[in-house]
């Protein structure tokens, strides 16, 4: 029994500061995922509008439940370069201790730290806009800035498109996924795993040859992708337009131009000859592809061996 009176106490006060401890925690996590929340939001706004940045990451931040309360703390940072690169959101909370008073303990703050950054599409964690769709183009003048083009499916010729396999893909198994966040090289240092316009035909392979994917399991992959892009394009309420696209809009999209001639059928290679930048529409219940035409890339290597630098940028969370 002495033992006893003598450990119970012990033992209660490390539950009861195990549970303040816990209140901690969960105030942490609340803080953390509000931070970053609110730093990828207001990043998608750099390099061009700061100000803009820093309004929309104090706004995210408050509708993740900080700042309604003069307990908590929002400063929001921004890189003080001419073309800044950066977001930092510190999200501060005092929280009161309900055990910890017995042992004169009033509250503590909880810190947490959200900092994102822009990159081009090439560059940044989980893809790119590329996505693995051949429009059909034997030249670079297929198609006219702002044309709304309706791309049909299972069919070759002006005008439509088939599901490719790109270098580093796992045929069907990897459509939605790719299409979804956009594909990058698996190595950028090997001349076969990059997009290049092709320049001497695709008979015996080479760089600029894409395979191509036919079949309809490949179809409503692709088709669940572009949905699940059109949806974070909904999500993050950027206001833009094909006329004036804000370069993280999953909407902006880059497609391969390629030449169908004397294709027809699954896992056969077709060069490419071009890039097309779009503006993704939808689909309809034909599987038929909705873009907008906003400009073509007719030649060259992609920069850095992944995929043309148009300008595209994404906000990404960074240490």
């Amino acid at each position: 029994m002495v033992l006893l009176g003598v450990v119970l106490p012990v033992l209660l006060g490390a539950v009861m500061l195990g549970t303040d401890f816990a209140v901690l925690y969960y105030n942490w996590s609340i803080l953390q995922k509000a931070a970053d929340a609110a730093a990828l939001a207001g990043a998608v706004y750099l390099p061009g509008s700061p100000e803009t940045a820093i309004s929309v990451a104090n706004n995210y931040a408050k509708m993740n439940g900080v700042g309604n309360s003069r307990a908590d703390n929002i400063a929001v940072t921004v890189d003080g370069s001419t073309t800044p690169q950066w977001v930092q959101v510190t999200l501060t909370r005092s929280v009161p201790y309900s055990f910890g008073r017995a042992m004169g303990l009033t509250s503590a703050t909880v810190q947490a730290i959200g900092k994102a950054t822009i990159a081009t599409s090439c560059e940044a964690a989980g893809g790119s806009h590329f996505l693995p769709i051949g429009v059909d183009c034997t030249t670079n003048d297929c198609y006219k800035p702002g044309q709304v083009i309706t791309l049909a499916q299972n069919q070759v010729g002006p005008g439509d498109w088939g599901p490719l396999s790109l270098p580093g893909m796992s045929g069907v198994s990897d459509m939605e996924n790719v299409t979804h966040y956009g594909w990058t090289s698996p190595n950028p240092a090997d001349p076969n795993e990059i997009l290049t316009v092709n320049s001497g035909g695709c008979s015996n392979g080479g760089p600029g040859c894409v395979t191509m994917q036919p079949g309809q399991g490949s179809v409503t992959k692709i088709e669940a992708g572009v949905n699940e892009r059109l949806q974070d394009s909904s999500s993050m309420a950027l206001g833009d337009s094909w006329q004036n696209p804000n370069p993280a809009d999953p909407c902006v999209a880059e497609l391969p131009m390629v030449d169908y001639t004397g294709v027809n059928g699954s896992s056969q290679l077709a060069p490419i000859t071009g890039f097309a930048e779009v503006w993704l529409l939808g689909t309809d219940n034909q599987n038929n592809l909705r873009v907008v035409f906003i400009k073509a890339v007719s030649s060259g290597n992609i920069p850095g061996g992944t995929c043309q630098n148009f300008g595209s940028t994404k906000p990404v969370l960074t240490d």
